[in-house]
């Protein structure tokens, strides 16, 4: 009778199913109909018990994946202040700015110029109320630490996750971010909520689609995924166990080491009392903490001698094993090695340097391959999530990460005047006084645009013409042009 209730009751929930998704519109299942999670009103992320986010954010405590996220962090965290405001000290900086969709910046007019700006202090400030709840007793984050926080909830979770609160006439007012481990997607047969904070297996807050912003950066197919990320920390499960598992064993061969070093073998009749009080003495003098690498003293005859056990090449193998769980961890992750001090050199492409006079040229190495992605990510959830709810006609970009170094720049910046912008233009960008029209500010600096404008300032272009066909070919004529052209 069992058997057969279960039997009906998935039949049941199939003849549902179908109903449901034959009524119109889009028909494909995005989730396991047999999930039994939904029961709860929402989702868990994951079908194995044993994998979890508290699991998740265990391993991310381990030294070459906190390495890892704290290094991507302080990345990203370095574009949470307005290009606008660091352009007035320096035109080489990291930030972020707010942009029209369809408007040249040189074609904004002053109220445009404005409301960029009023968008940018609400970004920067996470809000435009007082950052401070005394109610509450709580203070708000502005951008870097927003951007922190969701960076590092992304990186281990791949679930960054922020409250909106809306004031009258759903103006959007403040962004807070939320722990991402503590939120969960609404069953699907749950029209109200959108989501739900669940704090040790207990729910206690719902939310709408409209009052969180839910942040995934690798989306999947699958239906056992429940419209989960799938994490980094996820996919390297294995690799990490491997790579705690390496260190506990090192760590133990330091402390609890049981692989004796070398035997020593005492040959010759020793008085026994003697022998005990050599043994007690010998290994106070060269065992390690808690009795690790206790040499044994045997007594034979015919002198001393002592018998290596010491095997070298595994230490070379151990290495190994650990510089390649290493390089799979940057690799899931997308960053150099390097980036974290672990420079392996002899095999891949060349390193980046380490050490650079400005923060734009750290980021060369890695930055088509992880930060560039991570940073589109990001700058996309401030559009569809912020931006978009403040203005639809404007969106956010992060700058500074293709900004080329000081040489760099003025090399381009010369190349630009030897070919389309003056003197004057570039001197703007340059946040230079424009040195005018009679000091040659109005020239672009282009030798034969400026052996064109001396010819066309000495008497007229058509009479040149006629001048230069006449002497041509004639020895004297040429001759004559030459020593004038010396003149003038």
């Amino acid at each position: 009778m069992q058997n057969i209730a279960i039997r009906d009751f998935f039949n049941l929930n199939r003849k549902t199913t179908a109903l449901t998704t034959n009524s119109g519109g889009q028909k494909a299942l995005h989730f396991d109909p047999m999930d039994f999670s939904s029961l709860f009103n929402y989702r868990e992320p994951y079908q194995n018990v044993r994998m979890n986010f508290d699991l998740l954010k265990k391993v991310a405590k381990d030294s070459v994946v906190a390495s890892v996220i704290i290094t991507r962090v302080n990345q990203i965290s370095s574009f949470s202040m307005p290009a606008r405001l660091l352009e007035l000290s320096s035109s080489n900086s990291l930030g972020f700015r707010v942009i029209h969709r369809t408007k040249h910046p040189k074609k904004w007019s002053k109220q445009d110029v404005s409301h960029a700006a009023e968008i940018e202090k609400f970004i920067y400030n996470c809000g435009s109320t007082e950052r401070v709840d005394r109610k509450n007793n709580i203070k708000r984050d502005n951008f870097n630490g927003f951007l922190r926080k969701i960076g590092r909830d992304s990186l281990t979770y791949d679930q960054g996750v922020f409250e909106k609160v809306f004031g009258r006439g759903n103006k959007l007012l403040e962004i807070w971010p939320v722990d991402g481990a503590t939120i969960r997607l609404a069953a699907k047969n749950n029209k109200e909520v959108a989501f739900t904070q669940v704090i040790g297996g207990n729910p206690y807050v719902n939310f709408s689609f409209d009052e969180i912003g839910f942040f995934i950066r690798n989306p999947r197919t699958d239906i056992y995924s429940k419209g989960y990320g799938f994490s980094e920390l996820e996919q390297l499960v294995k690799t990490i166990t491997s790579h705690l598992n390496a260190e506990s064993y090192n760590q133990k061969a330091f402390t609890q080491g049981t692989t004796i070093q070398g035997i020593l073998n005492i040959k010759g009749d020793v008085d026994p009392e003697t022998m005990k009080e050599f043994r007690m003495q010998f290994k106070r003098l060269t065992s390690g903490s808690r009795g690790a690498h206790t040499t044994p003293v045997l007594q034979a005859s015919g002198g001393a001698e002592l018998l290596n056990n010491k095997v070298t090449n595994k230490e070379m193998e151990f290495n190994k094993w650990i510089e390649y769980l290493i390089k799979i961890t940057c690799a899931i992750y997308q960053i150099d090695p390097a980036e974290i001090n672990f420079d392996f050199r002899g095999g891949g492409n060349d390193t980046a340097p380490l050490f650079e006079t400005n923060p734009e040229a750290k980021l060369k190495h890695s930055k088509d391959k992880g930060l560039r992605p991570l940073l589109a990510n990001f700058a996309y959830m401030m559009n569809d999530e912020v931006v978009g709810l403040l203005d639809s006609e404007w969106m956010f970009e992060f700058t500074g990460i293709d900004i080329r170094t000081e040489s760099e720049l003025i090399d381009h910046r010369n190349k630009e005047l030897s070919s389309y912008k003056k003197l004057d233009e570039v001197r703007e960008e340059a946040g230079l006084d424009p040195v005018g029209e009679e000091e040659g500010g109005e020239m672009i600096l282009n030798p034969q645009l400026a052996g064109f404008y001396q010819s066309k300032s000495q008497g007229g272009g058509d009479q040149q013409g006629v001048d230069s066909e006449l002497d041509f070919g004639s020895e004297e004529g040429s001759r004559g042009s030459e020593q004038d052209s010396l003149w003038q």
